[in-house]
C-alpha cells in the first residue's frame, strides 16, 4: 500500500484511499479482467474499498482483522480515535517504540511478532502522510457486500472487533465467518498454516472456473 515498506517515495503525493485507482490500473497494465482480494488490518479497509469501487474486476474478497467500511459503528470508530491518541507521545519521540506497541497489539505468537517488528521497520513517521484522507474509505450506511465475502478474525482478537464481525456476518447471510485458532489481530502471521488452509478452500469456491477471464485470475498481495 501506498506509504508501506519499499514503495515509499519522498515526493510521492499518492494517498492510501488512491489504492483503488491504482489497482484498477494494475490490473488493465496486467491484463487481468478479476482478482481476488486479501486485506489484512488497514488493508481490509483498503479491500472493501476497491471491491466497492471495481467489483466487476473482483472475484471474491476476503478481510483479516477488519470491519466493514459501510455503516461503521460508533464504538469501533471511538476506540481507534483513544488507541492514536495514546500512541501520538511515542510517535514524536520514539518510532521503534511505537512499532514494538503495534506488533504487540497485532500479533499474538511470539515469531509473528517478530515478523511484524521486521515487516515494519520501512513504516517511518513520512509513512503517515499516506493516511491523509483515511476518513473517505468509510461509508455512514450499511451496504451488503456486491462479491463473495470471507470474513476472518482471530481467536484473540481485540475485544470489540471480534463481536462486530460476528455481526457483520449475520448481516451478510452469504458471508463466510473463519475463526483462526492461536492467532490474534493479524491472524495470517500468527496461524499462517490454518489460515491459508480457509483461504485457500474459499478461493477454490470462486475460482475463475465461475467467471472466466483472458489470464487467469490473481490473488493480490495482502495489504497489513
Amino acid at each position: 500500500m501506498p506509504g508501506h515498506g519499499l514503495v515509499q517515495r519522498p515526493d510521492s503525493t499518492t494517498r492510501i484511499v488512491d489504492t483503488a485507482d491504482l489497482v484498477a490500473e494494475l490490473l488493465a497494465q496486467e491484463g487481468y479482467e478479476h482478482a481476488h482480494l486479501v486485506g489484512v488490518s488497514l488493508g481490509a479497509l483498503v479491500a472493501q474499498d476497491i471491491a466497492a469501487r471495481i467489483s466487476a474486476s473482483v472475484s471474491s474478497l476476503t478481510v483479516v482483522g477488519g470491519y466493514p467500511i459501510f455503516g461503521t459503528s460508533a464504538a469501533i470508530q471511538r476506540a481507534q480515535g483513544v488507541a492514536l491518541l495514546q500512541l501520538i507521545p511515542l510517535i514524536l519521540f520514539s518510532m521503534p517504540r511505537f512499532r514494538g506497541v503495534v506488533a504487540r497489539q497485532a500479533t499474538y505468537q511470539p515469531h509473528a511478532r517478530a515478523l511484524f517488528l521486521r515487516s515494519a521497520q520501512g513504516f517511518t513517521r513520512r509513512s503517515f502522510r499516506s493516511l491523509a484522507g483515511n476518513d473517505a474509505l468509510i461509508r455512514p450506511l450499511f451496504q451488503p457486500s456486491s462479491v463473495p465475502l470471507q470474513i476472518v478474525i482471530g481467536e484473540h482478537e481485540h475485544r470489540l472487533l471480534r463481536p462486530v464481525a460476528e455481526s457483520w456476518h449475520q448481516r451478510e447471510p452469504g458471508s463466510v465467518l473463519a475463526v483462526i485458532p492461536n492467532a490474534g489481530h493479524c491472524a495470517n502471521m500468527d496461524n499462517p498454516s490454518v489460515f491459508n488452509e480457509r483461504l485457500l478452500s474459499f478461493l477454490q469456491r470462486h475460482s475463475s472456473a465461475a467467471r472466466p477471464a483472458a489470464r487467469g485470475e490473481v490473488a493480490s498481495a495482502e495489504a497489513r
